[in-house]
Order: C-alpha cells, then structure tokens, then sequence
C-alpha cells in the first residue's frame, strides 16, 4: 500500500516539472518572436535626382526670331585673316529697290516718268538693274548695267546704257540714277567696316576680301 502512494507521489512530480518546463519554453518563444522596433531611414545625402531651382526653369523655349537673321549672306575668315563677305541678290534688292521705287526719270522722250517696279540682278561682271516706270499714259519698261570697281580701296558704282523702252536717256538721268544707287551700295558695303582688298561680280552675288 505505501509503495502505491510513493509511486502516485512520484509521478504527480513529474507531471508538474513537465508541465513547468513547457510553459517556460513558450515564454522564451514569445520575446524571440517580439517585432523590433523600426528605424527610421535617413535620406541619401546625395539624391539621384536634383531639382533645379525655379530661377532656371523656363516655361517655352526662346528662339531667334527670323526677321532677325540676314538671309543669303556668308562671312568667312580664312587663315590669312582675310575676311570674306558674300552679298546675294535677295540682300542687295533688299536694301535698294525701296530707294529706287517712286524716284523719277525725269522728263523722257516719252514723257515724265517714275519708277514704280524694279529688280537687281547680279551677273558675271555687271548687275543688270531692270523694271517699269510710269507716266500718263504708258507703263514702259527701263533697264540700265552698272559695273563695280575698287578704288583706293573703295568701292565705286558706275551705270551705263540707261534706256526707257529701248529709247536711251539723257546722261543727266543717268547720273541722277547713279547717285542714288552708289550711295546705298556704299552703305552696304562699307558697314562691313574692314579694309576692302578687291571685290568681285560673280553670278548671283558680291564678293567682297578684306582685313578687318
């Protein structure tokens, strides 16, 4: 009877230490398994990508506008420090058919005369300046050549063959038209502000070498 209960007493021990032991074990799994706490991030000190400041930021872009830009006309500098300018037909009608529209051809052989059209164009050697006049009754055509040579470094505009419907005018008219016309060509060329060394009538354009 006495070994029945130290046998009961013993195994109720056991049961207790085993039941003891489990709850410890758990308890352990339970801090392991507690979530860290979060750190925080720190932003890169160099970021990948850099806004730019508002002062740089533009909204459309800016271009040049056309009415700006000089069409036709080349400039170049070669390695002797030349300069090289070329004048197209478009430039120089440009810059002298304003001038010459409405000047008049004073009294012809048909009658007073004013120009009302009138186109340059360059050939090799001479440009051909050509158009209309008008006076009370007709609408005749006019055509006269000018050369342009250096001299004194220089430019100088002559014209020769002033004609009103094939009938030649006056050399006084002549030379009125000649004034008018030297002194706009002047005006182009000189505002290049080098030293002229030649020039040249190719065709289509001026060719003008010179040192700045």
């Amino acid at each position: 009877m006495w070994l029945k209960v130290l046998l009961m007493s013993l195994f109720g021990a056991v049961l207790i230490t085993g039941v003891w032991s489990l709850n410890q074990n758990q308890a352990k799994s339970s801090q392991n398994t507690t979530q860290l706490p979060q750190q925080s991030i720190k932003p890169s000190s160099s970021p990948l990508i850099t806004a730019l400041p508002a002062s740089k930021v533009t909204s459309k872009p800016t271009f040049l506008p056309i009415s700006s830009i000089t069409p036709q006309l080349m400039v170049d500098t070669n390695i002797s420090g030349d300069t090289t300018v070329e004048i197209s037909e478009e430039v120089l009608n440009n810059q002298i058919k304003s001038s010459l529209i409405g000047q008049s051809l004073g009294t012809t052989p048909l009658g007073d005369a004013t120009i009302t059209n009138v186109k340059l164009t360059i050939h090799q050697g001479y440009i051909l300046i050509a158009g209309t006049a008008k006076n009370d009754f007709l609408n005749p055509s006019f055509q006269t050549k000018a050369t342009l040579t250096l001299v004194s470094n220089r430019p100088k505009l002559n014209l020769s063959d002033l004609t009103l419907n094939n009938i030649p005018l006056p050399q006084i008219i002549t030379d009125q038209l000649t004034t008018l016309i030297r002194s706009k060509v002047d005006d182009i060329i000189l505002s290049y502000n080098f030293k002229l060394k030649s020039l040249s009538l190719k065709s289509g354009k001026i060719i003008l070498v010179g040192e700045k």
